[in-house]
């Protein structure tokens, strides 16, 4: 299953739910998110895939496939990630 949760940080009433978090889906499941919506990076066009059984797969696909964002940006999106969710 390929799990478009972009807008993930952005639930109103409750909380957001992961079909990931459902018993026996978490293998199954590719999990794709940015950071435009979550720490407003709009324009800086970085992504993220997880799965860690297909992340070797996926590191293989992306080397020959996509550019990357200029280090500053993907410098700050780790900070923002590994900074405070609230």
């Amino acid at each position: 299953i390929y799990s478009d949760e972009v807008y993930s940080g952005l639930v109103y009433d409750g909380e957001f739910q992961s079909i990931a978090a459902v018993p026996g889906m978490q293998e199954r499941t590719i999990i794709a998110d940015s950071a435009s919506k979550t720490y407003a990076m709009t324009g800086w066009r970085i992504g993220y895939a997880a799965n860690a059984a297909l992340a070797p797969t996926f590191t293989r696909w992306v080397t020959n496939t996509d550019s990357c964002p200029p280090h500053p940006n993907q410098y700050a999106v780790v900070e923002a990630l590994d900074g405070p969710q609230d």
